[in-house]
């Protein structure tokens, strides 16, 4: 087996407006996928958050995670998907967030700035306009189809039918002169097989997180597009999971490690396994 590990998220750098700053709030998945609508379904019936059925947005990342009037804000996506499924559209829409305000009242096409940029991130301008404590940031991802968007949130869609994959990052504003923390990094992520075992059996996934600030706060999700993972989420700057491969494994499977801290930082590093 051949393990090619890909490190991506980490903080972009610039000598312009950007500045390396975090939020106090996380992004929030809205709707993941369909599937996960039945609220009164069985656990049974629901499907494992570990493991990429569909494409879906499973992180927002801001460079800067927190912004001053006048900044420009980076806003990179990360859409995890099964192999096969790379036909997929991203809509962006960003409104300012009174204090208190539930982010759902955030509808398209929104009241600040947002555009797409070259590989496949946005960028947020907060004009001198906006005099609100947070903006929140809205994308909706549909698989071979275009986002159609509407109001209320309920009713954007995608073209070819059925609901997008929609998340939502908060960004607060801060003063001048305030600190703030930057993005946590982490060190590439490790996937081992138990010792003296073949490639189909159990894989130890492994990272090392770096944060500037709280670290009480910090967790990874673990994913993949196929097999089993356990645990799904774990706490701590060095977290550790184990992935059962499938039972057929005949074709590559992609693992993504996503850290967030309680300020809102976030990344993530990736993984790529080829059977033998």
């Amino acid at each position: 087996m051949r393990v090619a590990r890909r490190a991506v998220a980490q903080p972009i750098r610039s000598a312009g407006t950007l500045r390396g700053v975090r939020a106090s709030t996380v992004e929030v998945l809205v709707a993941v996928a369909p599937l996960f609508a039945a609220s009164n379904a069985c656990s049974d019936d629901l499907p494992d958050p570990a493991i990429v059925v569909a494409p879906r947005l499973a992180a927002i990342r801001a460079d800067p995670p927190a912004a001053r009037v006048g900044d420009d804000v980076i806003i990179t996506p990360l859409v995890v998907r099964p192999q096969g499924a790379d036909d997929t559209r991203l809509r962006s829409w960003a409104c300012s967030l009174a204090d208190g305000a539930d982010p759902r009242s955030c509808v398209p096409p929104g009241s600040v700035s947002i555009a797409p940029i070259d590989g496949g991130m946005f960028v947020l301008r907060v004009e001198s306009s906006v005099d609100t404590p947070e903006v929140v940031v809205y994308l909706a991802l549909c698989a071979s189809s275009e986002v159609e968007l509407g109001t209320p949130l309920d009713a954007v869609r995608c073209a070819g039918g059925g609901r997008p994959s929609m998340a939502f990052k908060r960004v607060a504003l801060r003063d001048e002169g305030m600190f703030i923390d930057p993005n946590p990094t982490s060190t590439p992520l490790v996937v081992s097989p138990m010792e003296g075992c073949s490639a189909r059996c159990p894989h130890d996934l492994s990272i090392e997180v770096t944060v500037a600030g709280d670290e009480t706060q910090v967790l990874t999700d673990f994913l993949a597009t196929a097999g089993e993972i356990d645990p799904f989420r774990v706490e701590g700057l060095e977290p550790t999971a184990r992935w059962h491969p499938p039972r057929d494994f005949s074709s590559r499977v992609e693992l993504w490690a996503i850290t967030r801290d309680g300020g809102g930082g976030v990344t993530w590093v990736n993984a790529v396994l080829e059977p033998r």
